[in-house]
């Protein structure tokens, strides 16, 4: 298990010299955008594949956990997959047939004016079945003191948290030296996550006649 986001930040500031409240709120926002950061590049994935949605006849709309990053596949209880499509080319394409119900055959994911994230089928629901919507998990951003980070990621934020903190400083000389240490342990991050113990490559070899003009 990781550091607690509590024991992040105080590290932070200690590296610093400046442990006020003030500085404490600030080292906690560069701490969430070194985390976001980090598990972007890193390619960092985690799945909820049992998430569901149960349909309302009538109701197109549903709204989607808050760490939905991106569906891995949609398809109904029988097990039927539903296509994507943009909602622009819905509007655009069905426009005079968007509220009509019947079997969703199509999908479409996008942000609502309360800037909810939200799965839309079309047709329309004409009764209850449940739909099912495995997602890529995007992490939780970093609130209470006993949050934790996910595996691999402590050292690397508290890092490059440092190296933003000596930047708002004004420390530029102190600031490179800590990203370029973020780098470096952001590159070991990607190496771990890419040779896992129990990963597998496959691949098959091609054969071919041995030909001597190809070799001299």
């Amino acid at each position: 298990m990781g550091k607690e986001f509590s024991t992040i930040v105080t590290n932070v500031a200690n590296e610093i010299k400046d442990t006020s409240s003030q500085m404490k709120e600030v080292i906690k926002n560069y701490c969430n955008i070194r985390y976001r950061k980090a598990v972007k590049t890193a390619n960092w994935e985690f799945y909820n594949d049992d998430y569901t949605v149960t349909t309302v006849a009538g109701t197109a709309s549903y709204t989607l956990p808050a760490d939905f990053r991106k569906e891995l596949g949609v398809c109904d209880h029988n097990g039927n997959a539903l296509t994507y499509i943009s909602y622009h080319a819905l509007r655009e394409n069905y426009g005079s047939s968007i509220n009509e119900q019947g079997q969703p055959i199509h999908y479409t994911v996008f942000y609502d004016n309360s800037n909810v994230q939200k799965i839309r089928l079309h047709p329309v629901p004409s009764d209850a079945v449940i739909i099912s919507v495995p997602y890529l998990v995007k992490p939780a951003a970093l609130s209470a003191d006993s949050d934790t980070l996910l595996e691999y990621f402590d050292d690397v934020v508290e890092t490059g948290a440092i190296a933003d903190s000596w930047r708002y400083k004004r420390q530029f000389a102190k600031a490179r030296d800590f990203e370029l240490l973020f780098e470096n342990q952001l590159e070991l991050i990607m190496w771990e996550m890419e040779n896992r113990m129990n990963g597998q490559e496959d691949f098959t070899t091609a054969w071919q006649d041995y030909d001597r003009s190809i070799v001299g």
